[in-house]
């Protein structure tokens, strides 16, 4: 079935991607975590979609290059034509184009001269699908980093009111009269359980390692994001507009080192924290071309709490959950210097990266673009690096408003002596 953003990114309105603005203020923490939650879910949007245009272009990619192979021999015959429908049908019918549309009827690859010209006008036809694919690509990229870009400016211009309602509650805590009695039910217990516990030494253990992750992932790792895109632009944007296969060769140099680099950061931030989440490696690519990739994802063995009810926390116990969230919601604050850098050459390496991809449409790149390296150092030096900090920005957001909720669930229990 086709994917209806595909399809808008493959053909897309006139419209499509002015701003939008809304005729409301954000007056409370409720209302900032429902914008929070809406700008999340807007970039992981547009991140599946980029993913998925990325894929149907490697698949075509492999498949056109098979095909132009088969030419060495004649070309493809009706057999090897019927395999290469159903390919070219598993990826095109995801943007709504049928198989059938991209390539001539089987029974026209019969004879040495119909499998030969029928052969080209495929791969005619199917260059013209990528040539769309690959701008549907670029606007899908150019969402996504908007997308960010817009997901972390309300973080930041909502994460001192996060930091303000965490002390309000924090006070309340300090000032409440009487004992904690009976049981209370924890709002959002799945976000502050750490390895399926809920109890309060648990919370605040979780609290304090989600806080050490984050400061590695939105210092060190961004530091080496932001280390990586730039190399990786000056050097694309230099090329000559000839044979630039050793320059690029180059750049793909760059871009493994830089790989390295986040490699060794990320390896700092592993391990399980609040709500059953942990950054995680993972090698994508294959060949020359694998790489690893840093990812916010579920622990392993994630547990959920066999009971959502605890007994009703000391008023010792809050106070110590609440000096670290009150801690975390100042360091989402801190890191915006960081973030908005990494950002920034985040949209300056797809503006250079989309430049060759013109000039390669263009014919200025000459040989280097059929160099498999080329392709590769482009779409490298493309993808989102930042995503595992944006979500992990988002967890830590969702985890801290999840602790003052437990705080005030906890001191409608406290009765007076």
């Amino acid at each position: 079935m086709a994917n209806s953003l595909l399809k808008e990114l493959l053909q897309p309105s006139m419209e499509q991607y002015e701003e939008e603005t809304t005729g409301y203020g954000i007056d409370n923490i409720e209302y900032a975590s429902l914008e929070m939650m809406e700008a999340a879910a807007e970039v992981d949007r547009h991140e599946q979609a980029a993913a998925e245009l990325q894929e149907i272009s490697a698949g075509l990619e492999s498949i056109s290059e098979s095909m132009a192979a088969s030419l060495e021999q004649g070309g493809m015959d009706p057999v090897a034509a019927q395999f290469a429908h159903h390919a070219v049908g598993a990826y095109t019918e995801r943007l709504g184009i049928e198989a059938a549309d991209q390539l001539p009827a089987l029974e026209s690859f019969g004879g040495d001269t119909g499998r030969q010209s029928s052969t080209e006008v495929s791969l005619e036809s199917i260059g013209e699908t990528m040539s769309k694919v690959f701008e549907a690509i670029r606007r899908a990229i150019e969402a996504v980093i908007k997308a960010v870009t817009d997901f972390f400016s309300k973080l930041f211009s909502n994460a001192e009111k996060l930091q303000k309602a965490v002390g309000a509650t924090l006070k309340k805590v300090k000032d409440a009269k009487g004992s904690p009695s009976g049981k209370t039910r924890v709002p959002n217990g799945d976000t502050l359980a750490y390895q399926g516990k809920l109890d309060m030494g648990s919370v605040t253990t979780g609290l304090d390692k989600t806080r050490s992750v984050y400061n590695v992932m939105s210092t060190e790792y961004l530091a080496a994001v932001t280390k990586g895109k730039k190399e990786a632009a000056q050097v694309l944007g230099n090329l000559a507009p000839a044979d630039t296969t050793d320059e690029f060769k180059k750049a793909f140099e760059v871009l493994l080192n830089y790989d390295k680099e986040l490699k060794t950061a990320s390896m700092k931030a592993q391990g399980e924290i609040s709500g059953g989440r942990t950054i995680s490696m993972e090698e994508k690519g294959e060949g020359d071309d694998v790489y690893t990739e840093t990812v916010f994802t579920k622990a392993d063995k994630e547990k959920k709490p066999s009971s959502y009810e605890i007994d009703t926390p000391s008023r010792a116990d809050l106070i110590k959950m609440l000096e670290v969230a009150q801690k975390i919601a100042g360091d989402l604050k801190d890191s915006k210097k960081n973030i908005n850098n990494a950002v920034d050459v985040y949209r300056e390496v797809h503006k250079v990266t989309d430049k060759l991809n013109k000039d390669a449409k263009g014919g200025k790149l000459g040989k280097a673009w059929a160099d498999v390296k080329a392709r590769r150092a482009v779409n490298r030096a493309s993808r989102n690096v930042v995503r595992p900090v944006q979500q992990l920005s988002h967890h830590c957001w969702s985890v801290t408003r999840s602790a003052v909720s437990m705080a005030e669930a906890s001191l409608k229990n406290y009765k007076s002596e």
